[in-house]
């Protein structure tokens, strides 16, 4: 059985509450305080489905139109979560590693905290003050006059050949600030390394796309009147033909375990940089089999679930793959034979996922999008894409960003050995929530990241 399947199975039959009917669980949730909807919906996948229905459009975030069931919709409470919220979630340790707990359990854990958020050191390469977590621990150490954040110290990887610094990108994007024309693009680096190109790719498929667009690449945008952007990029495309088709039609390789298992092997090298891991466990490429609105994929003993009840709950035209029930990836995964197949108007669309990265804003988003290369192939065309602001409107200031900080690889500036914030903001154990390569929230509020220079604090 699917762990999917099974949580769903455990919590419908042994759990009274889920057992309840949904018109009834509606109009309970309709008496809760914004608070307890952010809490009940993270409990199962039912109250998070629920709460995507238009009965809280009100309280939607960013939804598209009256009646439209977007993809987990987001509380306009959330753009800046509550404290209350926040310390509701620190508390829960469950996905931390043994160390992490004990340091998060120690009496000077809150000091500690404070120290690293809310005091400031100065930066002279920015010419602002930045919270003390924005340093190395190298860098803690030297003069303010001769001290440097992270942003400047470390650099983004755009794949395992090529690097972007700080200084690349921001010269790019003070030049494109002075132009009064429209936006104007400046190709920065592309990385042409044919293991970009994966070797089980055929020939015709490979002659019959354009190379060039396999390649990483990264790219800044912009002009006066405009954010000034960076985007990361590389496209790849996944072979699902190794394996055969099972009795009901399925690639033998169109399960959650299975579909995992390639993807993290196909986003090594590139993906893996331009699109890291959120949370443990989770990769953010399987948001595009949400299986509250999808049927791409096959899930082991979903026909041991009660009578009536189904993993994916709308049936027919509603359920295929988002909206529309042309939107499928299903080529790839299902037998051309199989009479079931969804044809809706013959179109071939994509499934895509869009995770902002410091929350509800814009101003830095991983966007990943699948879709059949043809109807012939069994390949997945998978795009990977990055975009995060580095100069907002009306700026022109040489400063960092915490949305630049965000993206950084920690071994640019030595993440791991900073002994004084392990166990606060980072470790080594791969499963643990505070491994060093996932992806972090900001520790502090991010209009915080750059204050104009006053008088140092701790400055040496």
């Amino acid at each position: 059985m699917d762990p999917l399947v099974a949580a769903a199975f455990h919590n419908l039959t042994c759990s009274p509450l889920c057992r309840l009917p949904e018109e009834l669980l509606l109009d309970i949730m309709k008496e809760l305080s914004p608070l307890g909807i952010q809490c009940l919906k993270r409990v199962f996948r039912l109250f998070l489905r629920l709460y995507c229905s238009p009965a809280f459009s009100n309280i939607h975030q960013g939804t598209e139109g009256p009646g439209v069931y977007a993809h987990w919709y987001e509380s306009k409470y959330e753009r800046f979560p509550s404290k209350q919220l926040t310390d509701l979630l620190n508390k829960d340790i469950m996905e931390y590693c043994r160390d992490c707990q004990q340091r998060r359990s120690k009496w000077d854990w809150g000091k500690k905290l404070s120290s690293l958020t809310m005091d400031y050191l100065h930066c002279s390469g920015c010419n602002v003050d930045h919270p003390t977590c924005l340093f190395s621990k190298a860098q803690r150490l030297k003069l303010s006059k001769n001290r440097i954040c992270i942003g400047r110290e470390g650099f983004v990887r755009l794949c395992d050949h090529y690097v972007i610094t700080w200084n690349e990108v921001i010269n790019i994007a003070l030049e494109l600030r002075k132009l009064n024309t429209s936006s104007a693009t400046v190709f920065l680096k592309d990385c042409k390394y044919i293991s970009h190109a994966p070797q089980h790719m055929h020939s015709e498929i490979i002659s019959g796309v354009n190379l060039e667009m396999l390649l990483p690449t990264v790219k800044v945008s912009g002009c006066r009147n405009e954010n000034i952007k960076v985007d990361l990029e590389w496209l790849g495309y996944l072979d699902l033909s190794r394996t055969g088709f099972n009795e009901d039609g399925y690639n033998k390789i169109a399960t959650p375990t299975l579909i995992r298992q390639e993807l993290e092997k196909f986003r090594q090298g590139a993906a893996e940089y331009i699109a890291p891991e959120f949370s443990p466990g989770r990769l953010t490429e399987m948001n595009c089999f949400d299986p509250n609105r999808c049927s791409c994929l096959r899930y082991a003993g979903v026909e041991q679930l009660p009578h009536g009840w189904q993993l994916t709950p709308c049936q027919g035209i509603q359920v295929a793959c988002r909206e529309d029930p042309s939107n499928n990836i299903l080529w790839p995964l299902r037998s051309f034979q199989d009479n079931n197949f969804p044809m809706g108007k013959g179109r071939i669309e994509a499934h895509d996922v869009a995770v902002y990265t410091t929350g509800l804003s814009p101003t830095s988003v991983v966007m990943i999008r699948m879709e059949p290369y043809c109807k012939e192939s069994q390949h997945l065309r998978i795009s990977y894409h990055r975009r995060a602001t580095i100069l907002p409107v009306g700026s022109c200031y040489d400063r960092v960003s915490w949305v630049w900080c965000q993206m950084l690889d920690p071994d640019s500036y030595s993440l791991t050995d900073d002994m004084e914030t392990f166990g606060i903001f980072w470790c080594w154990q791969k499963g643990c929530r505070n491994y060093y390569k996932y992806l972090k929230k900001a520790p502090f509020p991010i209009a915080g990241t750059n204050r104009v220079c006053q008088k140092p604090c701790r400055s040496k």
